[in-house]
C-alpha cells in the first residue's frame, strides 16, 4: 500500500474539518455603525436576515462535502473502492473545491450589501473560503497527476 495518497486525503480530511468548523462558528464580515456599534456577519447574527444566514450555513455545508469527498478518497486509497470511483471522487473534490471557492465570493457581495455605506471588513470565514478550498483542491489535484503518472509505470523500490 503506497502511504503518499493517504497523507494526502488525511491531509484535505483535515483541513474540510477546519474549514467545516470555521465556517459554521466564525463570523464571515464585521462592520461599524458609527463609535461603539459593531455588527458581525455569521450564522444566528441578529443582522443577518433568515436568507443570509442559509447562503452562510450552505457556505458551511459545502466544507463538509469536501470532507465528506475526502474521506471517500481515503477509502479509495486503502483499495476498498474501484479506481473508476477513485478518479470521480478527485474529479468531483477538484469541482467542490472551485465551487466553495467561488461561492465564497458570491457571500462577500451578500455581505458587502448589507455593509454598503458603513466601515467594514472581511473575517475569519472569509479568509478560509479563500484559502481553504485552495490548498484542499491542490491536495486532489496532487492525488490525480500522483494517480496518472502511478499508473503509467510503477516504481520499483527493490534495490536488488
Amino acid at each position: 500500500m503506497d502511504p503518499i495518497p493517504l497523507v494526502f486525503s488525511v491531509t484535505s480530511m483535515i483541513f474540510s474539518f477546519i474549514g467545516a468548523i470555521l465556517a459554521f462558528f466564525t463570523d464571515f464580515g464585521w462592520w461599524n455603525v458609527g463609535y461603539s456599534w459593531s455588527y458581525y456577519f455569521f450564522i444566528g447574527s441578529e443582522m443577518a436576515p433568515a436568507w443570509a444566514q442559509f447562503f452562510l450555513f450552505l457556505f458551511g455545508f459545502l466544507f463538509l462535502l469536501l470532507l465528506l469527498l475526502s474521506i471517500l478518497k481515503l477509502i479509495c486509497s486503502l483499495g476498498k473502492l474501484s479506481d473508476k470511483i477513485d478518479k470521480i471522487v478527485i474529479f468531483g473534490g477538484i469541482g467542490l473545491s472551485a465551487v466553495t471557492f467561488i461561492y465564497n465570493l458570491l457571500l462577500v457581495g451578500i455581505f458587502a450589501s448589507f455593509a454598503a455605506g458603513d466601515w467594514w471588513g472581511m473575517s475569519t470565514s472569509f479568509y478560509d473560503g479563500l484559502v481553504g478550498p485552495i490548498i484542499i483542491g491542490i491536495f486532489f489535484v496532487v492525488q490525480l497527476v500522483y494517480k496518472n503518472k502511478g499508473s503509467k509505470g510503477k516504481v520499483s523500490y527493490n534495490l536488488h
